[in-house]
């Protein structure tokens, strides 16, 4: 179980200020704006000082990374394919779908034009 008290102290021990993004499921205190991650994945932190000095597309492009690298990300990572996933009717029940890979790409193209609709 992910304990975000001890997660700072170390951090600090290091001498680098941390961001978490912390599993909401798993936090005793209430969500904040950087508690993204589904239930199933563990926090992520993120170096303040290097987000600090980064553009929001740079900083979502960072997240998303961290993301993909966690293990449970792997159905998360690209779109659903009916047959090689098995998940027939997936776009019937699923109208406006996206993925790690899609999200990822609409930054880079600048389809997502603002840190608004990167967390909406």
């Amino acid at each position: 179980n992910f304990n975000h008290n001890e997660a700072l102290k170390k951090g600090k021990k290091r001498g680098r200020k941390k961001k978490s993004l912390e599993n909401p499921s798993t936090s005793s205190s209430t969500m904040n704006s950087s508690s993204i991650l589904h239930p199933t994945m563990n926090a992520v932190n993120i170096d303040v000082d290097e987000l600090d000095n980064m553009h929001w597309r740079e900083r979502a492009l960072k997240i998303i990374q961290h993301i993909t690298n966690e293990p449970n990300s792997e159905p998360f990572r690209r779109k659903v394919d009916e047959i090689r996933d098995e998940a027939h009717g997936y776009y019937k029940i699923i109208t406006q779908p996206m993925d790690l890979g899609t999200l990822r790409s609409y930054i880079k193209n600048k389809t997502i034009i603002s840190p608004k609709k990167f967390v909406t």
